[in-house]
């Protein structure tokens, strides 16, 4: 099984938005380049990783981690296509038998 990391994250989410991982990083707010800058971001804080190491990978400030991952909670509550994608990118984040990421229990949608 192989660690997990932003780097790793970092290459899944421009896979699967089929984008270079350049423009993941690139400081630009359209959409295309937000949803999966913040989807990968988003992945690794509810994973615990170190804000300030997703940052440096991310190439971004080190509060926008958990900046990004209440936006994406936030949308995913509302657009069933936002949480399908979170959902197959933590799929390609596992490693055969055993999961490379899990969700935290802080992230699972509620109804309320």
């Amino acid at each position: 099984m192989h660690k997990f990391t932003p780097e790793t994250a970092l290459k899944v989410v421009a896979e699967y938005y089929n984008i270079p991982e350049d423009w993941v990083t690139k400081q630009c707010r359209k959409p295309k380049f937000t949803m999966p800058r913040h989807m990968g971001m988003s992945i690794c804080y509810e994973n615990m990783l170190p804000p300030g190491e997703i940052a440096k990978v991310f190439k971004t400030e080190r509060t926008m981690p958990g900046y990004a991952w209440e936006k994406l909670e936030s949308k995913c509550r509302t657009d069933e296509g936002v949480r399908k994608d979170r959902d197959k990118i933590r799929e390609l984040l596992m490693d055969g038998r055993k999961k490379v990421i899990q969700a935290n229990p802080s992230s699972v949608l509620s109804d309320t």
